[in-house]
C-alpha cells in the first residue's frame, strides 16, 4: 500500500509540475506577443480548467492551443521563433498541406508543444469568422494574469467542432465532459448558439456532440435545441449507422482505419451538399501541389522557411 501511495504522489507531483510549465509558457508567450501587439485566444484546456472546473488540475492538457488572427499568423510564428520556439523540421511528403494547414506546432524552449491556430477547422470545411471570435472574447485569469478565452457560445461551438474534426473516434472522454460542464456552469444563449452553428454549417455533427454530452454526462441542453439540430432522415440513418452518442467512443467501429472513417463521415458531417464540391476542389488542389513538390529533384522540406509539421484527420 505504501508503494502504491508513493507512486500516486509521484504521479500527482509530475502532473502539477507539468501544468505549471504550461502556465509558465503561456505567460512567456503573452509577454512576447503583447510586445508586438498580437492578440491571442487560449483554447480548450487552460481556459476550461480555470473557468468551469473546480480546480485547473482537474482538466489536464497535453499541449497548448492558441488562436491568432489569420493576418497575424505568420508574423506571430516568426516572432515566437525569434524567441527560441522551434518547429519539428523534417522531410515532408505533404508540404503544400502543411503550409495551408489551419494550425502549426511549435516547441517552446521548455519543451512544451504549442499549437498556433489561424482557424478552428481545416480546408474551410466549417467556416468561422475568426475576427468575430476576438470581438466576442472574454477575459479570464490564470495566477492573476489575464488571458483571452472564447465566449460561452463560441466556446461550446469550438468544443463541438473539436469532436467533429476527430470524427467522434479520435477524441477523449474529457471532451464530452467539457461540453456537459460548460452547459452546467455557464449561461449559454441557445438562440445565438444555434445561429452560429448554422453559420458554421456543422449542425449534423453538433447534434451528436450535444446528444452525447446530455446522455453521458447529463448536460443541460434544451431538448428543442437537439431537435432543431437533428439531421434529416436519410442522412441521420447513415450517421446513426456509424455513431452512437450513448457510448464511448461514439464512433461504432474501432477496426476502421482513418481513411475509412474519412470516406464514411467526411462529407456527411458537412451540412450542405452544395459545399462538398468547393471543399473537395480545394483539398484536391492542395494534394496535387503536394505531389508536384515531392517530385522536385533534390527536394528537401527542411529547407522551407515556413515548414512546420502537422496533420489533420
Amino acid at each position: 500500500m505504501d508503494s502504491l501511495e508513493n507512486n500516486r504522489r509521484k504521479i500527482l507531483l509530475a502532473t502539477v509540475v507539468g501544468q505549471l510549465r504550461f502556465v509558465m509558457v503561456l505567460k512567456n508567450i503573452k509577454e512576447i506577443l503583447d510586445g508586438k501587439n498580437f492578440s491571442f485566444i487560449v483554447l480548450k484546456g487552460p481556459h476550461l480548467g480555470n473557468t468551469i472546473y473546480n480546480d485547473p488540475i482537474e482538466r489536464l492538457s497535453c499541449d497548448l492551443d492558441l488562436l491568432v488572427k489569420p493576418r497575424d499568423f505568420l508574423s506571430a510564428i516568426n516572432v515566437l521563433r525569434s524567441h527560441g520556439y522551434k518547429g519539428p523540421v523534417e522531410d515532408s511528403k505533404r508540404l503544400a498541406t502543411e503550409r495551408a494547414f489551419y494550425c502549426w506546432t511549435l516547441i517552446s524552449p521548455q519543451g512544451v508543444s504549442v499549437e498556433i491556430h489561424r482557424d478552428l477547422a481545416g480546408y474551410g470545411r466549417y467556416p468561422i469568422n475568426v475576427d468575430g471570435l476576438f470581438e466576442r472574447a472574454e477575459t479570464f485569469k490564470i495566477n492573476n494574469v489575464e488571458f483571452l478565452g472564447l465566449g460561452p457560445e463560441d466556446l461550446l461551438l469550438h468544443l463541438c467542432l473539436h469532436m467533429i474534426k476527430g470524427y467522434f473516434r479520435y477524441n477523449e472522454k474529457k471532451h464530452i465532459e467539457d461540453i456537459a460542464l460548460l452547459t452546467k456552469k455557464r449561461t449559454v444563449n441557445w438562440d445565438i448558439f444555434r445561429k452560429r452553428v448554422k453559420a458554421s454549417r456543422c449542425s449534423n455533427g453538433t447534434y451528436y456532440a450535444l446528444f452525447a454530452a446530455k446522455n453521458q454526462f447529463q448536460a443541460k441542453i434544451p431538448d428543442e435545441v437537439i431537435k432543431v439540430l437533428c439531421p434529416k432522415e436519410i442522412r441521420k440513418r447513415w450517421l446513426d449507422w456509424h455513431l452512437d452518442p450513448t457510448t464511448y467512443p461514439i464512433y461504432r467501429y474501432s477496426n476502421h482505419k482513418v481513411y475509412e472513417i474519412q470516406m464514411r463521415l467526411g462529407l456527411m458531417l458537412m451540412d450542405k451538399p452544395i459545399d462538398w464540391i468547393p471543399f473537395l476542389w480545394k483539398y484536391s488542389r492542395i494534394r496535387f501541389r503536394d505531389a508536384l513538390i515531392e517530385r522536385r529533384p533534390h527536394y528537401n522540406a527542411a529547407q522551407s522557411p515556413h515548414f512546420v509539421s502537422g496533420g489533420d484527420l
